[in-house]
């Protein structure tokens, strides 16, 4: 209402609103093209945080696979191998 830009508000927020979503508003609002730019930026992020999750859920299967070796490893060294008699 009182002619300020969008971004400038934004800007005040960087935990909520990162650097390049703010930019992309204050070029849309510049171009007169903010609704396109706003959801330009949120098609991004919802890309970005379906490739991480993807990410983040691939890495369980590898860390699984170690810890159960290690988990082996420790019953063979202190079970399995023969004790040395004193």
């Amino acid at each position: 209402m009182e002619g300020k830009s969008l971004s400038d508000p934004m800007a005040k927020q960087p935990r909520i609103f990162s650097d390049l979503y703010i930019n992309m508003v204050r070029a849309g609002g510049t171009r007169r093209r903010l609704v396109e730019s706003a959801t330009a930026a949120g098609d991004h992020f919802e890309r970005f945080s379906q490739v991480q999750s993807k990410f983040t859920s691939g890495a369980g299967l590898p860390s699984l696979r170690v810890g159960g070796w290690v988990v082996i490893m420790f019953f063979f060294m202190t079970y399995m191998l023969p004790k040395k008699n004193s």
